[in-house]
């Protein structure tokens, strides 16, 4: 392994409590039901994707997609930048000193739009850390297509079969899979109880019983 390519919201930052608490209130105002298969459907996928499953749940509403999706957009950004007491999860800076000092190379590939990542990225220094930030609208294919991750190889220049993916999402596992990457699901945020079935492991903390299972 040469590289680890990490997933943002709900592996960097817990941040699903903080759009659990945004998505009733966007649905409120598109006039619709929140179901629990839209809490599942939105969890992993980018806002375009994100926005044509609402338009197929639930075709009664009376928007166009280019206006759900700005309403998702902006929805989640506010539910971010009004954080303040966001702070990475406990250990994940541990883990980011022990990768570079053993060489590793780092990337967040994430599906959440470039202002998200963005912040987040300005707001915790990754320009210092990461060898690449992705957002979901520099690929044209969402997760699970190996897209987002195949690009994280190439910027990091490094092969897709040496890289280790860090996920959380049913779609995130698919697509690190589909790119020939080596996935570990992390489950200590996993606050939709979403399928990581398909993960090589998972683990619930960013310990050192799990950094020298993986990394050493």
């Amino acid at each position: 392994m040469k590289a680890v390519i990490w997933d943002m919201d709900g592996v960097l930052i817990d941040s699903e409590t903080l759009y659990n608490k945004a998505n009733p209130a966007l649905f409120e105002r598109l006039g619709i039901p929140f179901w629990r298969e839209d809490e599942e459907g939105l969890a992993g996928v980018n806002a375009h994707s994100g926005a044509l499953g609402i338009m197929e749940r639930h075709p009664e509403v009376k928007y166009t997609l280019e206006e759900v999706e700005e309403a998702y957009r902006a929805s989640l950004l506010g539910a971010l930048t009004g954080a303040e007491d966001l702070e990475l999860i406990d250990g994940v800076s541990d883990w980011f000193e022990k990768l570079r000092a053993m060489g590793y190379k780092m990337a967040v590939a994430s599906s959440s739009t470039a202002p998200m990542v963005n912040y987040v990225a300005e707001r915790f220094g990754f320009e210092k850390i990461m060898g690449a930030v992705i957002n979901g609208e520099m690929v044209s294919v969402a997760k699970p297509e190996p897209d987002i991750f195949l690009m994280a190889a190439e910027m990091l220049g490094v092969k897709p079969e040496d890289c280790t993916v860090i996920e959380d999402s049913t779609f995130g596992i698919r697509a690190a899979k589909a790119a020939g990457m080596r996935c570990f699901a992390f489950t200590g945020a996993n606050v939709h109880n979403l399928d990581n079935s398909e993960a090589d492991d998972r683990f619930p903390e960013y310990n050192d019983e799990a950094f020298d299972k993986y990394f050493k």
